[in-house]
């Protein structure tokens, strides 16, 4: 417990992405860029600031690519965002961002009412994603969707996520995510497959996360559990609960949306990705300062 509780934690706010399009308030891209400006003003390491997907799916994402514009070079150093395929990547890049995150669904149900592929379709996006971006020199990571279970098959055995793991290291990206979506995961269940990962990932290049839910109010046990499997994690805000950020009313979502969310992330062999962050992220000390 003594060494667990000196590790680092490194915090991505999600609010102008996961937060705001759950959201009912309507923000002008001015109001987005003075959130994105303000979180990180108030220390976050790294803002998802955005997604680049469909305006007619996600309308209230439409607008990102002039977020990112109206933010500026230094202030989209610490800012990443999320793609669901190659169109997304090159949107991004278009705006400058050198830090993406793709997603895929260990659910192969979910994986089709998500992006309308099959796993394995996902995976092939991600592939030529992670080749342009290693010519590119830009930061990849992958979020592992439905990993604690999955709202429409019901319990996600852990060795499908364990196998989702082992191609996405294959594949080169540089951070791993595992996602409980919709809330579903109890401790015991995280600690194990956080372990497992851990196991999965040892010796290689990349980060491991953790992206957690607290529709059942487990949130907070879940983290713990996580944080004590080797992934440290700083804070679960109950859901629906917001942290204020300044005056005017702005407000920051631990990992945004109807649910609160957190992250965590360990690196292996003294490697940190280029900004050292991830959602509610965690750096171990053995990953470096």
């Amino acid at each position: 417990m003594d060494g667990l509780a000196k590790r680092d934690v490194w915090i991505v706010d999600v609010a102008p992405r996961d937060g705001l399009q759950n959201d009912p308030a309507e923000l002008g891209i001015a109001d987005k860029v003075e959130l994105v400006r303000r979180l990180l003003g108030a220390g976050v390491y790294c803002v998802e600031v955005g997604s680049f997907v469909s305006s007619k799916r996600v309308p209230k994402m439409a607008d990102t690519d002039e977020v990112v514009r109206e933010l500026g070079y230094f202030a989209i150093e610490r800012c990443t965002c999320l793609i669901p395929n190659e169109r997304g990547y090159d949107r991004a890049r278009l705006v400058g961002l050198k830090d993406v995150r793709t997603v895929v669904a260990a659910s192969s149900t979910m994986n089709r009412k998500n992006f309308n592929c099959e796993v394995e379709e996902t995976f092939d996006e991600i592939c030529r994603i992670t080749s342009r971006a290693q010519a590119e020199g830009v930061k990849v990571g992958a979020v592992i969707g439905t990993a604690f279970g999955c709202p429409y098959e019901g319990t996600v055995p852990a060795e499908k996520v364990l196998r989702l793991v082992e191609q996405l290291v294959g594949l080169g990206v540089q951070e791993i995510l595992l996602a409980d979506t919709t809330g579903m995961a109890v401790p015991v269940q995280v600690a194990k497959l956080c372990e497992g990962v851990l196991r999965v990932t040892d010796g290689f290049r990349v980060w491991v996360g953790i992206h957690l839910h607290n529709t059942r109010n487990a949130g907070y046990a879940n983290a713990f559990a996580a944080w004590q499997s080797g992934i440290t994690l700083s804070c679960l805000p109950r859901r629906h609960r917001r942290v204020p950020v300044c005056a005017q009313g702005y407000r920051q979502h631990c990992y945004g949306g109807s649910s609160a969310h957190a992250g965590a992330l360990r690196g292996t062999n003294g490697y940190r990705p280029r900004s050292s962050y991830s959602h509610l992220k965690l750096v171990s000390r053995e990953a470096g300062p």
